[in-house]
């Protein structure tokens, strides 16, 4: 649980976490229902804490290299929306996305990629 933080605080300390590929660490700051959706399609892309943990345990040990910078940010309520370069994908170039985050309860509930065209 992450006591007295602020949306904005709780969503960098998940991308500290996700820059060094500290699974327990990056688990931690999302809800056990937590779901992370395509937008517009609503495509959901992660169902809960479970899903979210394999999910990025198989990316970490696949992309070593793997790093997000935030270009923008805009904080909201309890929303974040973060405009994100993401590199060191084996599998692609640098790419942005932005990414909508949505913090409950002070943890990360729901979460919408854009990607860039």
């Amino acid at each position: 649980m992450h006591k007295n933080k602020t949306p904005e605080e709780i969503v960098q300390q998940q991308l500290l976490c996700y820059n060094s590929q500290d699974l327990v660490g990056f688990v931690s700051t999302y809800a056990e229902d937590v779901l992370i959706m395509e937008h517009p399609s609503g495509n959901v892309l992660v169902s809960g804490k479970k899903a979210l943990t394999e999910r990025y345990a198989k990316m970490f040990q696949e992309n070593p290299n793997n790093h997000c910078v935030i270009k923008d940010r805009i904080c909201y309520s309890n929303y974040v929306i973060d405009r994100e370069e993401i590199t060191g994908r084996d599998n692609r170039g640098a790419f942005e996305a932005l990414a909508i985050y949505e913090v409950n309860d002070q943890v990360i509930s729901k979460v919408w990629f854009l990607e860039a065209k």
